[in-house]
């Protein structure tokens, strides 16, 4: 027997549906997939612990000066530029990554950001809005939150069904105890800059900035512990 009228067209809209969410659940997968190479590619390219970094890394992390490292790699034809950085912060790790998680207050201290957004979500995943620049040129995109308190990460990666201005972003903020008190914080980032941002002079500046990012929130850290030892000392 036929389908006619209403009855087709139902059929039609929901094989169209199931084709589609097959498709949305493919691309996650190869998503994931892709991001879990991203990730080791950053990740072979840092000591695990303290105890990895040689003799005079470890004096430059004591004297509360910060190790950075940039390279380049290219994935699925596009090149990106990346770069890590640490630094030892006065502060406990469970402090930092509750400061980190107030994302409009502390991400506008990274280089370069004018402000930072929490999105507010609707399929249950944290996303924060990000815009780069200065009063006369601004670009931003939205990247997905990812935190787990339990390891002290944070992983961020660029939504691409969001606007943006640049190719494509992803990294982590990673913090781990170093001494009484204290934390060593990671920043690792690789940004494929697009059309717009090419050439050596344009990648210097990225990277400039890029390798910062350690040292800048040291700095708002440091500004924290100052005011509260005021607080302390008024009493």
């Amino acid at each position: 027997m036929a389908r006619v009228g209403g009855t087709e067209q139902a059929y039609a809209a929901r094989k169209s549906r199931i084709h589609a969410g097959r498709r949305h659940a493919a691309t996650r997968v190869l998503l994931a997939l892709a991001l879990c190479l991203a990730w080791s590619t950053l990740a072979a390219a840092q000591p695990d612990a303290i105890e990895n970094f040689d003799r005079s890394d470890q004096r430059l992390l004591r004297d509360n000066k910060a190790i950075k490292r940039k390279f380049a790699f290219y994935r699925s034809g596009a090149r990106y530029l990346a770069a890590i950085s640490y630094q030892v912060l006065r502060m406990p790790p469970e402090r930092v990554f509750d400061l980190l998680q107030e994302v409009n207050k502390t991400l506008p201290y990274l280089p370069a950001t004018h402000k930072a957004t929490r999105v507010k979500s609707k399929d249950g995943v944290e996303r924060v809005q990000m815009v780069h620049g200065n009063a006369w040129l601004q670009g931003g995109y939205t990247v997905l939150w990812e935190p787990s308190r339990e390891r002290g990460v944070i992983r961020f990666w660029m939504d691409p069904e969001m606007p943006h201005d640049i190719a494509d972003i992803w990294g982590y903020f990673r913090l781990q105890r170093f001494e009484a008190g204290k934390s060593l914080l990671t920043v690792a980032v690789a940004v494929a800059p697009g059309e717009g941002y090419k050439g050596p002079i344009w990648e210097q500046k990225i990277h400039k900035y890029m390798l910062k990012s350690a040292r800048y929130l040291r700095k708002y850290v440091d500004k924290l512990v100052a005011k509260e030892q005021r607080k302390v000392t008024a009493r």
